[in-house]
């Protein structure tokens, strides 16, 4: 996505290093989370699905899979993609 009034942009912050993508508003985290393991910004997502998106601040863990984009971050965000096997 390139318009700037209908998307958010996304980094998240990975062990080596930080990737950012722009989504649209209208976007659900679940395909965020999608996005994410498609990318293979996890570590072998195919055999370790178990990560989750959170934020430094405020501390949250996002799970609201249904929730839009626009919902769950209206301006630009910094996420953290945590290994959730460990």
């Amino acid at each position: 996505p390139t318009g700037e009034e209908d998307t958010v942009n996304l980094v998240f912050q990975i062990p080596n290093g930080r990737i950012s993508r722009r989504f649209f508003k209208n976007q659900t985290l679940e395909e965020v989370k999608y996005w994410v393991s498609l990318n293979r910004i996890v570590r072998n997502p195919e055999s370790n699905p178990n990560f989750s998106i959170t934020s430094h601040f405020p501390k949250r863990t996002y799970i609201e899979m249904e929730k839009t984009v626009g919902e769950l971050f209206p301006i630009n965000q910094v996420l953290l993609i945590k290994d959730e096997s460990k």
